[in-house]
């Protein structure tokens, strides 16, 4: 699967000197960050929502909002969903589609 470096932080702050890995999922609507280090960051609640999973298990979850840095371009303010069992960030078409790939 592919994988990038990426930095994450409070919106308008500095980001975090440590790079992170992050598995790019095109299949994705949203990107996932596991609470740890959402919690590292401070990032803000911007709400709580219910997603469900393609077993169609339904959950709670916060949304939060983060600055994401991938290879030296900044996405500001992208909405997040704090993952509580996962421990890898995903990064979902919400974060891919602002960049322009080919």
């Amino acid at each position: 699967m592919p994988v990038l470096s990426v930095r994450l932080g409070y919106p308008t702050e500095e980001l975090s000197l440590e790079l992170f890995p992050a598995i790019l999922d095109t299949g994705a609507d949203a990107t996932l960050v596991p609470l740890s280090l959402r919690d590292e960051i401070a990032a803000p609640l911007v709400a709580e929502a219910h997603i469900r999973s393609r077993w169609g298990e339904r959950r709670a979850v916060a949304i939060f909002a983060v600055d994401i840095e991938i290879a030296g371009l900044r996405l500001p303010s992208v909405e997040v969903i704090g993952d509580e069992r996962g421990r890898e960030i995903v990064l979902g078409r919400n974060a891919l589609n602002s960049l322009n790939c080919c």
